[in-house]
């Protein structure tokens, strides 16, 4: 078990798939555009729905946001924080000059879903 100095920051946000889904039909591609970094999309495992996938992402990294207390604030946005399998995060451009300045070392992403719900939990610690 690794021994860590102390949470930094921790997000949550819900989702309703219905509501990315709608979004989606509105604005097609540029939709998931606006939310994923490039290649992002490319990794979607083919078994999973699109809408809940996106759902997932929309979650995880507007609980990140919170996580470096700062939300939208500060030019920071969906497309510095990627979203890895293994349930961790790569921050990019102004999402990873915070994290660095606040002297976050590792995190940490769960994504569960229930019916028309998805929730995202971010850890960020030194």
């Amino acid at each position: 078990m690794e021994i860590h100095n102390g949470v930094i920051g921790i997000g949550v946000d819900l989702v309703q798939v219905s509501r990315v889904r709608l979004a989606m039909e509105r604005r097609g591609d540029r939709f998931a555009a606006r939310i994923l970094s490039e290649g992002e999309l490319r990794e979607r495992p083919k078994n999973v729905a699109l809408e809940l996938w996106l759902a997932g992402r929309f979650a995880a990294k507007e609980a990140c946001l919170k996580a470096l207390g700062t939300g939208w604030a500060d030019g920071l946005a969906f497309r510095q924080v990627v979203v890895r399998d293994a349930g961790t995060l790569e921050l990019i451009g102004k999402a990873r000059q915070r994290a660095e300045t606040l002297g976050v070392v590792n995190s940490r992403v769960s994504i569960s879903t229930q019916g028309d719900l998805v929730a995202a939990m971010v850890i960020l610690d030194r």
